[in-house]
C-alpha cells in the first residue's frame, strides 16, 4: 500500500505511534484547492482510538476553513440544510434540560452562520457568543442578529463561559490534545462541555454513499470510550451521554454522539486510558459495507460508461473526488461539473470545468448526480427550481 505524501501521526488522543491501518483513501482534489489527497484510516495499537494518518498540518487545515468553508451556505443564502437544523433542536432540547438557567454565557466554537446559537436564542437564551474562522460566516451570521467572531475577543478572559459548544467541530481537528487544551481556561469552575461528533460505532448502520464518513475534512473517528479518554486527562468527567440517528438526507441517516463533560476538580486528572474495544471492529463493518456498496456503485457507472454519450457531472465534492481517484470516471466522458459551492466554481477538476448551476441553462447534456445524501436536493433544484429540461441521471435508488 502507498503512503500518503504527508508525515506520520501519532494517535491524537494518547499520543502513541503504534497503529493498525483499516483503509487507504485517496481524493483527486480541484486544481489549487488541494487540502489533501488522501490519508491511512488506523487505530492506534495503545488506546484504540480510529484516526486518519499521514495528514497536513493544522496551520494547513485552519487555512482551508478560513478561506474556503462550505459552511457558510452561500448557495442557501446562509441557511443551513435541513439534517443541521435536525441536530440543533436535538442539541437545543439538550441544553434546555441540563442547563435551564438562560443567562448562562455560552460560547460555540465552529459556529458557521449561527444556526445553533439562533436556536438558543429563540428559546430564551440571551448570553450567546460564536467562533468560526471564516469572514463569512460571520457576516451571515450578523444579519440574522447573531455574534460570531473569526477568534475570540481580546476582551474574553479566564472563566468566562458556563457552556462551551463543540458540535461537529472535533472530527475535524488534527491537533485535538492543544484544541481542547486552550479551551479550558475560558470555562467557569462549574462550566461544561457539550460535543458533538459523528458516532463511529453507528457508521456501519446509517445509510450513506460507500467510504462518505471517510471525507477530505472528517479526520477522528470517535466512540465514546475516545472521547472520553480525550477529555480525562483535562480532569473532565462525563456528565451525560446520548447516541441517536438524524436524518443526513432523503434516503441517508447520520449517527450522533453526544457527550457533556464537567471538570472534576483539582487531584482528579486521571492520566490513565480505557482501551477503545470497539472502535476497530466498528470501522472494519463500516468498510466492509462500504465495499458492498461500491461494487453496485461501479455498475451503474460502468453502463453509463457503455452509452459512450457526454455527461456533465453534477457534484465536485469528496464523492466526485473519491471516485477519480479510484479510476471509477474514467469510462465516462465528463465534459462539465457542476457544484453549489462557491470556492469550487471555475476551478479544474480532473481538467475539467467545475461550473455554477446557473451556468447550466444553454446545455443540453445528460446531469448525472454524484452524492446520495443531496440527490433528491439536486434533482429538485435540476427540475424545478432551474427548469432544466436536461436528462437527469443518477447512481442510488433511495
Amino acid at each position: 500500500m502507498d503512503e500518503p505524501k504527508w508525515g506520520r501521526r501519532r494517535c491524537p488522543v494518547c499520543g502513541h505511534d503504534g497503529r493498525e491501518i483499516l483503509y487507504h483513501q485517496k481524493f483527486l482534489e480541484p486544481e489549487g484547492q488541494q487540502l489533501l489527497s488522501g490519508y491511512l484510516v488506523c487505530t492506534c495499537r495503545v488506546c484504540g482510538m480510529a484516526y486518519a494518518d499521514h495528514i497536513p498540518s493544522q496551520d494547513r487545515f485552519d487555512a482551508y476553513y478560513r478561506e474556503r468553508s462550505k459552511y457558510e451556505y452561500a448557495d442557501r443564502e446562509g441557511e443551513p440544510p435541513a439534517h443541521d437544523v435536525a441536530r440543533f433542536m436535538a442539541v437545543a432540547e439538550e441544553i434546555t434540560d441540563l442547563v435551564p438557567d438562560r443567562n448562562r454565557r455560552i460560547l460555540e466554537v465552529g459556529a458557521s452562520t449561527g444556526g445553533m446559537l439562533l436556536t438558543l436564542r429563540d428559546r430564551g437564551y440571551t448570553n450567546l457568543l460564536g467562533v468560526d474562522p471564516s469572514p463569512m460566516c460571520k457576516e451571515i451570521a450578523a444579519r440574522r442578529g447573531i455574534w460570531v467572531e473569526p477568534s475570540l475577543p481580546v476582551a474574553v478572559g479566564a472563566g468566562s463561559f458556563g457552556l462551551i459548544l463543540l458540535l461537529a467541530v472535533l472530527e475535524h481537528i488534527r491537533d485535538l490534545g492543544r484544541f481542547v487544551h486552550s479551551l479550558i481556561p475560558l470555562l467557569s469552575s462549574e462550566g461544561e462541555l457539550l460535543i458533538q461528533v459523528p458516532d463511529a460505532m453507528g457508521f456501519h448502520r446509517c445509510p450513506d454513499a460507500p467510504f462518505q464518513q471517510f471525507s477530505a475534512e472528517h479526520i477522528n473517528y470517535f466512540s465514546a470510550t475516545s472521547l472520553g479518554n480525550l477529555l480525562r486527562p483535562s480532569g473532565f468527567g462525563e456528565v451525560s451521554r446520548r447516541q441517536y440517528q438524524v436524518s443526513g438526507g432523503e434516503g441517508c441517516t447520520l449517527p450522533v454522539l453526544d457527550m457533556m463533560f464537567r471538570s472534576l476538580g483539582r487531584g482528579l486528572i486521571a492520566k490513565e486510558f480505557v482501551y477503545d474495544t470497539e472502535s476497530g471492529p466498528a470501522i472494519r463493518r463500516y468498510i466492509g459495507n462500504s465495499r458492498e456498496m461500491d461494487a453496485h456503485l461501479n455498475r451503474v457507472l460502468e453502463d453509463i460508461g457503455v452509452s459512450g454519450r457526454k455527461i456533465i457531472v453534477w457534484g465536485a465534492g469528496a464523492h466526485t473526488q473519491r471516485l477519480l481517484a479510484e479510476g471509477r470516471l474514467r469510462g465516462i466522458d465528463v465534459v462539465a461539473y457542476v457544484d453549489s459551492n462557491v470556492h469550487l466554481q471555475h476551478s479544474m477538476l480532473d481538467g475539467t470545468l467545475i461550473l455554477s448551476p446557473r451556468e447550466l441553462h444553454d446545455r443540453s447534456e445528460p446531469i448525472l448526480i454524484s452524492s446520495r445524501a443531496y440527490q433528491e436536493d439536486i434533482r429538485r433544484q435540476i427540475l424545478i427550481t432551474l427548469g432544466l429540461k436536461n436528462e437527469v441521471l443518477t447512481l442510488y435508488e433511495l
